[in-house]
């Protein structure tokens, strides 16, 4: 709705470069930037060229030329600077400056590697992407093995994005024996119950998928993924 309100308003005042700017910010972040960049180079057609319509080419043909350089922080870096770094992570990240954020958010981790809430949005900037297999490399190693107690177990929403990417992957028997022990962790949690159902049921072990499919519909007799795997 937006896109088409600023794409509205290119036309309305199709003299002024506000507009376009605006798109095409609205572009970049949504992760188009070749639409961004046509958005302004349909304004410099219609505008003859700006400082602001270079400046924001510019952002886009070189994403480091946004926001502050990545910093290079040291493994015995202060817990000012780690800070500091994490909010210019998820400030690149709100921006959908990708790039940027995992950098950062790599840096970060050479100092914290234990840092759970660093690692889920390293993982969850991969899975929007689409790198599988990074996300994978990522954190496979944290569970090899499954760790009996700590920061990687206390909430299990690290170990479900491991679980998604095995099992896009088809990697079934490293999903299985990661799935068994976050259950027996966390065995009253629908979305651990339902990862564990559509591993099993894809293993064909349609017995334990139903088990699992009925705790959970006890706990939340709406929850639609439930109801499509037991219909499966």
């Amino acid at each position: 709705q937006a896109a088409m309100l600023w794409r509205h308003l290119t036309t309305r005042f199709s003299n002024r470069p506000e507009p376009y700017l605006a798109l095409a910010g609205l572009q970049r972040r949504r992760g188009t930037p070749d639409a961004a960049r046509a958005v302004l180079e349909e304004a410099e057609r219609t505008l003859g060229g700006s400082e602001a319509l270079r400046r924001s080419l510019a952002e886009i043909d070189d994403p480091w030329a946004v926001g502050e350089a990545v910093p290079s922080l040291a493994a015995d870096a202060p817990a000012a600077e780690v800070a500091r770094a994490l909010q210019l992570a998820q400030q690149h990240l709100d921006n959908a400056r990708l790039p940027e954020a995992e950098a950062v958010l790599q840096q970060i981790l050479v100092v914290k590697p234990q840092a759970v809430k660093v690692h889920a949005l390293l993982a969850q900037l991969r899975r929007r992407r689409g790198e599988q297999q990074l996300l994978i490399d990522q954190l496979l190693p944290l569970y090899q093995p499954f760790p009996a107690d700590g920061p990687f177990v206390e909430t299990p929403e690290l170990a479900l994005l491991l679980l998604e990417a095995l099992v896009a992957c088809q990697r079934q028997p490293e999903a299985l024996a990661l799935v068994e022990p976050l259950l027996q962790r966390h065995p009253e949690q629908v979305p651990v119950q339902l990862m564990a159902a559509e591993i099993h049921l894809e293993r064909g072990d349609a017995a334990r998928a139903h088990g699992l499919l009925e705790a959970c519909l006890r706990r939340a007799p709406r929850e639609v993924k439930a109801v499509r795997l037991k219909a499966e």
